[in-house]
């Protein structure tokens, strides 16, 4: 009789065994991705050229990524700098761009600048305003100098050390713009 239950015993495990593998193999079946033999009609030629283009993508990528990213900053340093009021903060500004361009985070000029004023404000709110009075004063002074073309204007430009025959071509761009801020011709 011992015999007969070990019998009974092994033919059970054996059941079992082949069961388990049987359903193991159909589930293998049905959660197994078919092999991409013809991807959705695709002719061997673009099955080629899309092989081929994800072999090259990875050294090509880099690069017009890079180039894409020049073109941007070009763009954004041309539009931000065409506003004269950006130029006063240019070292700021450019300083955070160049550090986040390094970083891999580049985000347009206008977001630093406004950032940049943010913190300015946070710090200490009361002279940021000051600051910004004063700052629209000399604008409307500027401008108020510009609508009179006459003799005044003249003389006003006469009477500017910065605007002396010899100091005008030796001076930098910036401090040039800066002494001729609010000139007319």
């Amino acid at each position: 009789m011992e015999q007969n239950e070990e019998l009974d015993l092994a033919k059970v495990q054996e059941f079992i065994k082949g069961q388990v593998d049987t359903y193991a193999q159909e589930a293998f079946k049905q959660y197994q991705q078919p092999a991409p033999q013809q991807q959705q009609g695709l002719t061997q030629e673009q099955q080629a050229q899309r092989q081929l283009q994800e072999m090259l993508e990875p050294f090509i990528a880099p690069r017009l990524n890079a180039a894409q990213l020049a073109a941007a900053d070009a763009r954004d340093t041309s539009t931000f700098y065409s506003d004269p009021s950006n130029l006063e903060m240019r070292e700021d500004v450019e300083k955070m761009f160049n550090e986040l361009k390094d970083a891999g985070r580049a985000i347009p000029r206008a977001d630093i600048k406004r950032y940049l004023l943010g913190k300015e404000y946070e710090a200490d709110p009361v002279k940021f305003t000051e600051k910004q009075t004063e700052r629209r004063k000399a604008q409307v002074k500027a401008a108020e100098g510009a609508v009179d073309i006459g003799q005044g204007g003249l003389d006003r430009n006469r009477s500017n050390p910065l605007l002396d025959g010899q100091n005008l071509w030796t001076m930098p761009l910036e401090d040039l713009e800066k002494a001729l801020q609010g000139t007319t011709f």
